[in-house]
């Protein structure tokens, strides 16, 4: 299931009354497509017009508020350049020593949760209130098929058609 699948089918669930008062999980193998992350940090540049790989950083703060980040200037004399990890540092309230190396930088927003990003499906999951699970691709292969026929027999009986 590729992620506007997953999107498509989180859409719905929201308006199922008979999950509107529970935590939905969804267990998905941890194939590439479903474990991309939307970036890492080694990709950025230190200042101002260097490289950077995405427009946005969005990511969900300690309280659970999604928040989202321009990795470009939207306006003045660097308008449509990149911010650099020096200035995303000062939207993201970090504080910097004045003589700093990229590598230091680094290290000091690792930690940061706009930088501990989550995978695309996992940010999607967020959006919509629903937790996902990773299983083992290897074990997926040889037990998810008996597994799943199982678990939709059951599941017949727990639901309202």
């Amino acid at each position: 299931m590729g992620l506007g699948q997953s999107e498509r089918l989180f859409q719905m669930l929201e308006f199922k009354q008979e999950y509107k008062h529970n935590q939905t999980e969804i267990v998905v193998n941890n194939a590439r497509t479903h474990t991309t992350k939307s970036y890492s940090l080694q990709e950025f540049g230190k200042n101002i017009g260097t490289r950077c790989p995405v427009e946005q950083i969005e990511y969900v703060d300690e309280n659970g508020v999604p928040k989202v980040i321009d990795c470009c200037f939207k306006g003045g004399e660097n308008k449509g350049k990149s911010k650099g990890l020096v200035e995303l540092c000062k939207d993201l309230g970090v504080q910097l020593l004045a003589q700093i190396e990229l590598d230091e930088i680094r290290d000091m927003l690792s930690r940061h949760r706009a930088f501990q990003n989550a995978t695309k499906l996992e940010m999607l999951g967020i959006k919509y209130k629903i937790k996902i699970i990773y299983y083992p691709s290897v074990i997926a292969n040889y037990q998810c098929f008996d597994k799943m026929i199982k678990l939709i027999s059951e599941s017949r009986i727990n639901f309202v058609e």
